[in-house]
């Protein structure tokens, strides 16, 4: 079963996002500082700042690109979020710590997935921190998101109006046509309240899924047309235009 999961997609570049086939792919580009990791600080309706994720890599294209994360489907697990009792439209993905408990059907694959995307956000994470400290200078940074907490990556469904999100659809969705789910970090908070009481100071992580799908280049790859499909392609279009001139000068002369 292991050796039929999908290979990794290669890092791709649209006009707004850079899409991550595997994390180790991102690593290697911010390790080496081919890549750079950006802040950037936009504020809510109610002057609450939001910090979005972007990445810079001149050598790839031109400024600040989001950056979405292929999840490694269908290796690991997307599972509905419960919470008491009541299911959420809310998807969790779970970084394998303990292989015991990992849901995965090739372990060593997911751990090494895993490793990597903590790694590729902790380039993010100490942007953060650096951006807690210059706010509250005498607080240490303390991440509270679920992924510092317990490896989990709580993920809101990013729909729009009147749009559901139902994860067994979705799924169903995804192994019809071979896709493969994504994520991103819709933004990064920093807690509004100091408490004067606590050293500490909480910043984290929000996280989306997106309701589409990338696909693998087989999938895209049209069918090969023979010789004769396309002879017989051009004649049906060559006898079209003949029957729409001939209706044109019966419509002049008329």
């Amino acid at each position: 079963m292991a050796s039929e999961l999908p290979v990794p997609l290669a890092l791709k570049v649209s006009g707004r996002n850079v899409y991550v086939g595997h994390p180790k792919q991102l690593v290697d580009l911010l390790a080496a500082e081919v890549a750079t990791p950006i802040i950037e600080i936009t504020r809510t309706k109610g002057g609450m700042p939001l910090y979005k994720l972007k990445l810079r890599c001149k050598i790839l294209f031109e400024g600040n690109l989001d950056v979405c994360f292929l999840l490694d489907y269908p290796n690991q697990s997307l599972t509905s979020e419960i919470v008491d009792g009541q299911i959420l439209p809310d998807v969790v993905f779970q970084l394998p710590t303990d292989t015991r408990s990992t849901r995965a059907v090739d372990i060593q694959r997911a751990e090494f997935y895993g490793t990597h995307l903590e790694t590729a956000l902790n380039f993010w994470a100490q942007l953060m921190e650096q951006q807690v400290a210059s706010v509250y200078p005498d607080k240490t940074p303390l991440q509270m998101d679920r992924l510092a907490r317990d490896s989990v990556i709580s993920m809101k469904p990013a729909v729009f109006g009147e749009q559901t999100f139902e994860l067994s659809s979705f799924l169903k969705k995804c192994d019809q046509q071979k896709g493969i789910p994504y994520f991103k970090v819709s933004f990064g908070w920093i807690a509004s309240k100091e408490d004067p009481r606590s050293d500490n100071h909480a910043w984290g992580f929000k996280f989306e899924i997106s309701p589409y799908l990338q696909l693998p280049p087989s999938a895209r790859v049209r069918k090969p047309v023979s010789a004769a499909e396309k002879k017989e392609q051009l004649d049906k279009k060559r006898k079209t235009m003949s029957e729409s001139d001939e209706a044109k000068a019966e419509e002049t002369v008329a």
